[in-house]
């Protein structure tokens, strides 16, 4: 705590002259990795992830896409650090500017996306996801349960159907471009979508049920 200043000390970012978001944010980071570097069995339980995830995939070379990377991510984790993560990220002052940073995480987001996009848009997939939330109905005190989960789902699917890694991550600022601004059709499904789950969520004899369910 005197590290950070809460107890009477010098902060550290007052002996570094930096903001302390910056080196709050350094220590956090550098913390985080030396974790998982001490870990020997990281690299192997990581590709063990990647080949059970696969395993239950409809992605074509879905291992192919994955391993490559999970090999990004360990050389990121092996080579990175705090101070440089940080500058990336915003909390740091960096001589990288907006469009370098997004040439740098535009196109891995883009990557990803698509094979999310493309894991949700499957047949059996969405059905699966629908049979989970029905099955959730028979606990769940809501007039017309099925329907409503049914109605707010086809929204959502048409909603995925009409997104792709370009627009998504242009819309979250990681890669550069004109956003729609969440005009026309998009913006009144998700609204419409997000009114429904929050009119859900705060129902008072959900709210009971999942308290119950904590306690």
């Amino acid at each position: 705590c005197d590290m950070f200043g809460m107890c009477g000390g010098v902060a550290i970012w007052e002996d570094f002259g930096k903001d302390k978001s910056c080196v709050s944010c350094e220590y956090s980071v550098d913390l985080f990795l030396n974790v998982i570097r001490a870990d020997a069995d990281f690299e192997r339980l990581t590709r063990e992830a990647v080949e059970d995830l696969c395993s239950m995939s409809s992605v074509s070379e879905c291992t192919e896409i994955l391993s490559g990377y999970a090999d990004v991510m360990l050389n990121w984790i092996k080579n990175m650090d705090g101070n440089t993560f940080c500058q990336l990220v915003a909390f740091c002052p960096s001589d990288l500017s907006l469009q370098d940073i997004q040439e740098i995480l535009c196109p891995e987001c883009k990557s990803l996306v698509n094979i999310i996009l493309k894991e949700l848009l499957i047949p059996s997939n969405w059905a699966l996801i629908e049979f989970s939330l029905e099955e959730a109905c028979m606990v769940l005190p809501i007039p017309k349960c099925k329907s409503k989960i049914h109605e707010i789902l086809e929204k959502i699917h048409d909603y995925i159907k009409g997104m792709n890694g370009t627009v998504i991550c242009t819309e979250i600022g990681l890669c550069s471009g004109r956003s729609c601004g969440g005009v026309g059709g998009v913006c009144s499904e998700c609204t419409w979508v997000t009114k429904e789950i929050i009119a859900l969520v705060t129902n008072n004899e959900i709210d009971g049920i999942v308290k119950s369910l904590l306690e």
